[in-house]
């Protein structure tokens, strides 16, 4: 019989921004020697942190350890890294230039630490939310390993325009189908099973309009809404005019 192997190769579990952890370790005990690192983004900072400030540094570098510093661009820059986002949609979604990016990536957010969908889900468990920062962080990378770079471009920018409609229709009814079926591992009068059922009328209405409509028939997010809770054929009063007079009867 084989042996099981116990003993985990080193590096197989790596925090991401382990570069950066290599850095500031070697500077405790280093006495001024020349830094000797495989990546060039870990030399350079080295040379930003022995800086006193009037000496050129690295301009993404800088900026890379700046932005880590700020909580929400932390967040935001691992967050879109996290769900593989195309370095073109990264640097339009955060005006960001790319060699700062890069740099980021190598420091502070590697992700090629993740080397399957396991240790993504891991590593966002495991993140602490003891403040609104560390929960907001846990969140977003929660969010963009889950739905996608496109929910976190939507999250900064308040707008995504790159899926269609069909693609958003069938996207709301695979998550009213699982939503609608949560209801069995709940005992019927729970309250979990209880909103499960309530996703059922929901996720009936987003099959009809997945089955019965196309491209062609729904065009834009207002035909969607209408489709999906009927027009609204109300008019205001000023549309009627200041002529028209509202009675009210009061009950006896």
């Amino acid at each position: 019989m084989d042996h099981v192997r116990t003993v985990i190769p080193q590096g197989y579990y790596r925090a991401p921004d382990y570069r950066y952890r290599e850095v500031t370790k070697w500077l405790q005990t280093d006495h001024g020697s020349a830094p000797t690192f495989p990546d060039r983004h870990q030399n350079y900072l080295v040379d930003f942190i022995r800086s006193d400030g009037t000496e050129e540094v690295v301009a993404s570098v800088y900026e890379a350890v700046c932005l880590n510093a700020i909580p929400y661009a932390r967040t935001v820059l691992s967050a879109l890294l996290f769900s593989n986002t195309p370095i073109g949609e990264i640097l339009s979604i955060t005006e960001v230039e790319e060699d700062t990016v890069l740099a980021y990536r190598a420091l502070f957010f590697e992700t090629d630490v993740f080397r399957n969908r396991l240790l993504k889900n891991s590593f966002v468990q495991h993140l602490p939310a003891g403040t609104d920062d560390e929960q907001y962080y846990r969140d977003m990378l929660n969010w963009a390993l889950k739905l996608g770079w496109e929910y976190v471009e939507w999250r900064v920018t308040g707008k995504n325009n790159s899926l269609s409609v069909a693609e958003m229709l069938k996207t709301l009814l695979a998550d009213s189908m699982w939503r609608s079926r949560e209801h069995i591992f709940s005992r019927l009068n729970d309250a979990a099973a209880q909103e499960a059922r309530a996703w059922l009328p929901h996720t009936i209405r987003l099959a009809d309009a997945v089955l019965e409509h196309n491209n062609d028939r729904i065009r834009s997010i207002d035909e969607l809404r209408i489709e999906l809770t009927g027009l609204d054929i109300t008019t205001s009063r000023n549309k009627l005019g200041a002529d028209i007079a509202i009675h009210s009867v009061s009950p006896q």
